[in-house]
């Protein structure tokens, strides 16, 4: 019986083998989809969740209120992680960490202390204290100590611990333990430890984690362990909480232990709360070191994308099988009347079901673990035989094949089944085949509705995007090029000097600024103070503001109008100040002018207005504009700024090849010990948008396939349509009918369903789509030319899909088709 069952389904799969193909493509891609969701999903959730007591683990993080609003934050001021070891008795462990990340690694020979090799290091060097390693065990991740003892590695200044990868790298000949790495060429550090790389799905980047005690020395941040009101969002600190203690207990102990050591203004307008561990990948008010969070609701909607795409691939199956049961009437009836019962004849078609979906999930198992591979850049994750070989994947696979075979061959298996066989020998099932047509109709428009609500969502994605790459930031970025200085703090202004007229001996060069950062980007440095205006009332709040250190041709360079006052001057001393219009207006200065040499305090120091300058972002467009303050104090430049003047010049990309050669060799006689590390401006704004951009792409894609997955389905509906209405078009043009006649017969219905659809579709996308700009602070309008274009679009899809088929009937000879009547 099972043979048998095999053998017919073999036979009317390759008899009909336009509809096979059609089935299993649609359904191989909408699994392979779901498939690869799967594994991005589950890679996303897994992330810092291998610590053994990972739900013990909090970040303290910093919320500000102010002007009715409030402000998140990563950072914490460096003395908060020793008052919280002091004092906190109910957490076990206590750790601090400072990211750099980018740095110059030179290897420092031994016997000579020269410099042997050197390398510039784009992310991963790190500060951390000796704790960090008893808060983050990475025990279920296969980490190990491969060299050190982890109690002590990172306890004395001037130490640090490599990953495997950097020991071999540095020390090929493998004997990295007690060699010696000069950090930017400021700082020795002495290895002291080796451990195995840290895990890709980690918001913890390290590769060289340095120890934190070093910042606490002459010469780098000491001043800073005593600053309880500057911030930088790279210093952090995580807790490991006793069991049983609940979050708002911490919390409130921490609120004591900061109130007892600063100000009443402070401690109102600055809170410290606590972050799980496992929502630094998914709370994106709060960034973290590897600058990319991925929301819950993110990965619930690629979910639910999954299954609107393997749906769509259902509904095909189900259009398909059910518009080809009148073909097999006089089957099912020949089978009843030699005996089959509906029992058997619904395994068979169940059966043949199973053949197709199965044959799809092989090819989609398949096809994702390739485009895993390949397509790794965009979805973020390792994949090297990551579906093969993980059982989640393959269990799924397994729960999918079932799911889809009977979600889609139930319903046909059961109508085929029921058919009478007298009726069916007869031919006489007009009635049920009228309503398998309004079921097919049904399905139909479903798939158009998902089709629309995708196309709808994608365009949405795509104009904002473009709005963030378009968008006026307040400030030029083109054509500008940033480096760090390698000095650190206090470079030597004669130093820079020099720099400056070498760089500008080159006619390309326009302008140069020496800075504590640009303006805005991924990568520049920013620190937090709080300001006050002077004479405020006792106890009222102070102003967290992003502090700039600038030079007097910084606003000249990055074309930032002033709306009040001046400019700096080369002669002006360090407590002069230059607001942006939000931190005027916060201040309270009802006008720009009003603010004009005004006193604001930022601790105990006292500074001059001396100009207002229009609002520019520091942040991505997500969040709101910061508060922020131009301070002229030359001990803090860390970045130059050079701005390119290429717009004139011929052969533009020759000429920039020339000049960084140039800026490079000018860098190279001032700086012999430090390799020339730069960024252009524009690129770095548009890492900010990483993740979007990834997400678009992601929405392009999938869009494409749902939109192919629909066509394939609609392609083969209407081939049966053709072929069943064959006689009927060879009447019409018997009697005259034209071609363009027969090309709308066929697709009139189908725009009908579209409009039909459009109209579900619209509102869905529309909440759907509004809900996601909320996540964005400057946003798009959702406007009717977004609608317009998706349902032409989808107008023109079906057209184009239904042409061919459609075309072919209307040219085909009608004395072929009557010949037989």
């Amino acid at each position: 019986m099972l043979k048998n069952y095999l053998k017919i389904a073999f036979r009317h799969l390759l008899k009909n083998c336009v509809t096979t193909v059609i089935n299993v493509l649609g359904l191989a891609l909408g699994i392979s989809c779901l498939l690869i969701i799967l594994a991005v999903v589950r890679y996303e959730r897994s992330y810092d969740q291998f610590h053994s007591k990972a739900d013990q683990i909090y970040r303290v993080v910093r919320v500000s209120q102010g002007d009715g609003a409030t402000e998140y934050r990563a950072g914490i001021s460096y003395p908060v992680p020793n008052a919280l070891k002091e004092d906190m008795t109910i957490a076990k462990e206590v750790t601090a960490t400072f990211h750099i990340g980018d740095m110059q690694v030179s290897i420092i020979d031994g016997t000579t202390d020269e410099v042997q090799r050197q390398f510039q290091e784009d992310d991963g060097i790190t500060f951390a204290d000796a704790n960090f390693f008893r808060v983050f065990d990475f025990k279920d991740a296969g980490f190990r100590w491969i060299a050190g003892n982890p109690e002590t590695a990172l306890k004395e200044p001037f130490t640090a611990v490599l990953n495997q990868t950097l020991a071999n790298k540095y020390f090929p000949e493998g004997n990295a333990l007690g060699n010696t790495l000069k950090l930017d060429n400021l700082i020795d550090v002495k290895v002291t430890g080796i451990v195995s790389d840290l895990p890709a799905n980690s918001d913890f980047p390290f590769k060289i984690i340095a120890s934190y005690a070093t910042l606490n020395t002459e010469g780098l941040f000491k001043n800073s362990f005593s600053d309880w009101y500057s911030v930088n969002d790279d210093n952090q600190g995580y807790i490991l909480l006793n069991e049983g203690i609940a979050v708002e207990e911490a919390e409130e102990q921490i609120l004591k232990i900061h109130a007892a050591r600063v100000d009443e203004r402070l401690a109102q307008s600055r809170l410290y709360k606590l972050q799980p561990l496992r929502e630094l990948h998914t709370d994106n008010r709060f960034d973290n070191y590897r600058s990319r969070t991925v929301s819950s609701e993110t990965t619930w909607a690629l979910l639910i994308i999954g299954v609107f795409i393997i749906g769509s691939a259902s509904i095909n199956f189900v259009n398909l099988s059910t518009a080809q049961s009148i073909l097999r009437s006089k089957e099912v009836g020949i089978r009843k009347t030699m005996g089959s019962n509906r029992t058997q004849l619904t395994i068979q078609f169940l059966g043949e079901t199973f053949i197709v979906t199965l044959t799809a999930g092989i090819l989609a198992l398949g096809a994702a673990e390739l485009v895993t591979v390949y397509a790794s850049d965009l979805l973020q994750m390792e994949t090297t035989g990551m579906l093969l070989s993980n059982s989640f994947i393959l269990i799924s696979l397994v729960a999918i094949i079932i799911g889809v075979a009977l979600l889609a061959g139930t319903y046909p298996a059961l109508m085929m089944s029921q058919f009478n066989p007298v009726v069916a020998l007869k031919n006489k099932i007009d009635g049920k085949a009228q309503r398998g047509i309004q079921l097919r109709r049904g399905l139909v428009t479903l798939q158009f509705v998902i089709a629309q609500i995708f196309i709808i969502g994608t365009i949405v994605v795509i104009k904002q995007m473009d709005y963030f790459r378009n968008a006026e930031l307040g400030f030029d970025q083109e054509a500008v090029i940033t480096a760090r200085l390698p000095e650190g703090r206090n470079p030597d202004l004669s130093t820079l000097e020099t720099l400056e007229n070498q760089w500008k001996s080159n006619s390309t060069v326009k302008s140069v600024s020496f800075a504590s950062t640009s303006p805005s980007g991924v990568g520049r440095s920013n620190s937090f103070w709080d300001i006050k205006r002077q004479g405020a009332s006792e106890g009222s709040e102070g102003i967290v503001f992003e502090r700039q250190s600038v030079d007097e041709q910084y606003l000249d360079l990055f074309q930032i109008p002033l709306v009040a006052g001046r400019n700096f001057l080369p002669s002006d001393t360090s407590q002069r100040i230059i607001l942006n219009r939000k931190l005027s207006d916060r201040a309270g200065f009802s006008d720009p002018a009003d603010a004009l040499n005004e006193t604001m305090l930022i601790g105990e120091t006292a500074y001059t207005i001396i100009g207002v300058v229009e609002n520019f972002h520091t942040q991505p467009l997500k969040g709101e504009l910061d508060y922020v303050g131009l301070l002229m104090q030359p001990k803090d430049y860390n970045t130059a700024n050079i701005k390119l003047n290429l717009a004139s010049t011929e052969n533009a990309s020759n000429r920039l090849s020339e000049t960084i050669q140039q800026l490079e060799a000018s860098w190279n006689s001032t700086y012999p010990e430090y390799i020339f590390d730069y960024r252009f401006l524009d690129e770095s704004i548009a890492a900010y948008y990483q993740e979007e951009a990834r997400l678009t792409q992601l929405f392009k894609v999938l869009a494409v396939i749902t939109i192919f997955i629909g066509c394939l389905g609609l392609y083969g509906l209407i081939a049966f349509m053709a072929v069943r209405r064959t006689k009927e078009v060879g009447i019409r043009k018997a009697l005259g009918a034209s071609v363009q006649h027969i090309l709308i017969l066929f697709s009139k219905e189908f725009i009908y369903l579209i409009l039909i659809a459009f109209c579900i579709a619209g509102p869905i996308a529309f909440y759907v789509m509004q809900q996601w700009l909320q996540n964005f602070t400057y946003q798009i309008d959702l406007d009717s030319s977004v609608f317009i274009l998706a349902i032409s679009v989808s107008v023109l899809i079906a057209i184009l899909t239904v042409s061919h088929q459609s075309i072919n009937a209307a040219l085909a000879n009608p004395v072929d088709s009557l010949r037989n009547e």
